[in-house]
């Protein structure tokens, strides 16, 4: 277990988690007590480089660990007989565990609702994985309810519509504030209108600036099938066009200045900087994202995107086919793995072997 520790250690020193501490001192400070373990364990979590459970990462991180043999996650008792954990210092368990009819699990913990409680004082979050310490103060023990809670979404952006505004800004104004993706580009496998940790991150960290920028708060959508295609500008309305909200777009050819050919998907939200767009290779690799305008004559697109590219989009569909009606031309896309980049979980594991 001792290389499995190093290679935790050197993952996070190549991701710069990790910049001057040696491993000596590194694993005394995380692998001396169960709350170190938990640390590591709920930051590797927290960013999705580990997707396993906390028995899992005790088996092949720590319990060959002297203080660890003793733990519940590696087959002790912390303290106690194993058939018989002391609860005294919990008595709000039991009696929770009483009220919604939970008997004590196999290894002296009680599931009740979202949470699985252990009589050392932790408690483990099943819907996000992670692993807390957790008192009789807690709010589940104030109420008849499980205690099983979801992040909401603030009051200032209202709805998904408003969390959707807010993760398009953070990408362009602030790239790099999801800790898995960087941006999420309107994906919505990457969690696109869900307002979790990430998203909740950076609106603690963001909330004010993006208050102050025009029309910040969330508007209702009156699009339907009929009309989707108002909201764009007109230089795009000839290509090939995609309803599928919420991510209608149109997709077009466009060359940079060096005569490099690109794949542009045009989107219909505008930021101060111009109206969005993804670009990507022919093979369907993300490059990056952007913003457009169209030019005067309506016959050329001008497109700047976030790497320094310059790219002219072409007005004319690359199927040669054009949209006479949104009703039989337009497409609907499902959503797919391959139009993202490679899951980084995947990449970390062939990092670390995690």
């Amino acid at each position: 277990m001792e290389s499995n520790r190093q290679k935790i250690y050197d993952f996070l020193k190549s991701e710069e988690v990790i910049t001057t501490t040696s491993y000596f001192d590194w694993k005394k400070k995380y692998f001396s007590s169960d709350s170190g373990v938990d640390k590591v364990f709920n930051f590797l979590k927290d960013n999705e480089y580990y997707t396993l459970s906390l028995n899992d990462f005790y088996a092949k991180y720590a319990c060959d660990l002297s203080w660890a043999k003793t733990t519940q996650y590696c087959g002790g008792s912390e303290g106690g007989d194993t058939n018989t954990p002391n609860w005294n210092n919990y008595p709000c368990v039991v009696e929770l565990a009483r009220l919604k009819g939970v008997s004590l699990g196999n290894n002296g913990e009680y599931l009740i609702g979202d949470f699985k409680y252990f009589a050392n004082g932790r408690k483990g979050i099943l819907s996000t994985g992670k692993v807390t310490d957790f008192t009789c103060n807690d709010p589940e023990f104030k109420t008849s309810s499980s205690g099983s809670q979801s992040t909401q979404i603030p009051s200032e952006l209202k709805d998904i519509d408003g969390v959707k505004k807010f993760q398009d800004w953070l990408d362009v104004n602030h790239p790099g504030w999801h800790r898995k993706y960087g941006t999420l580009n309107k994906n919505l496998l990457r969690g696109y209108g869900k307002y979790g940790p990430n998203t909740n991150r950076g609106w603690n960290s963001y909330k004010d600036e993006y208050l102050k920028t025009p029309n910040s708060t969330a508007t209702p959508s009156s699009e339907s099938p009929s009309n989707w295609m108002d909201s764009f500008p007109s230089c795009v309305k000839g290509l090939k066009g995609f309803y599928n909200p919420p991510l209608n777009y149109f997709y077009g050819l466009g060359t940079d200045t060096e005569g490099v050919q690109y794949l542009i998907a045009y989107f219909s939200q505008e930021l101060n900087q111009g109206r969005l767009c993804n670009i990507y290779k022919p093979d369907g690799t993300l490059v990056g994202n952007g913003f457009y305008s169209c030019t005067t004559n309506n016959q050329q697109i001008t497109i700047k995107t976030l790497i320094g590219l310059s790219i002219t989009g072409s007005v004319i569909n690359p199927d040669s086919k054009d949209i006479a009606s949104p009703k039989n031309n337009d497409e609907i896309l499902e959503p797919s793995d391959d139009d993202v980049l490679m899951d980084y979980k995947t990449m970390v594991s062939k990092k670390t072997g995690m």
